[in-house]
């Protein structure tokens, strides 16, 4: 790119240029989970959702759940790993999450 200096008053009879690169950068994302940070019934079902700014559709998403004491991946009340999958959102069908249990 060429930037062109301007000299209004023309005190110098000569325009001086100069080529310099510039470097374009995306901004930093910022997200937030929409939905945790909740106590829930059991027997209602669950949408966890990411918003923010700077988050284009190009962007893929992978969820986990981990229990927060242990560090282990979550079970759901049947014992069975809680396998979550989704895009920009994740839905939990009512009666998954066991009673009484931090995710």
């Amino acid at each position: 790119m060429a930037f062109v200096g301007y000299d209004p008053s023309r005190e110098f009879k000569n325009n001086a240029t100069k080529q310099s690169p510039i470097k374009l950068v995306m901004p930093p994302i910022i997200a937030k989970i929409v939905g945790g940070d909740q106590i829930i019934d059991s027997n209602k079902d669950l949408t966890l959702a990411v918003r923010g700014e700077n988050l284009g559709k190009e962007l893929s998403y992978k969820w986990s759940c981990k229990n927060p004491t242990t560090g282990l991946q979550c079970v759901d009340l049947y014992g069975n790993y809680l396998y979550l999958s989704g895009t920009d959102s994740v839905f939990i069908k009512a009666n998954i999450l066991a009673l009484g249990t931090d995710y």
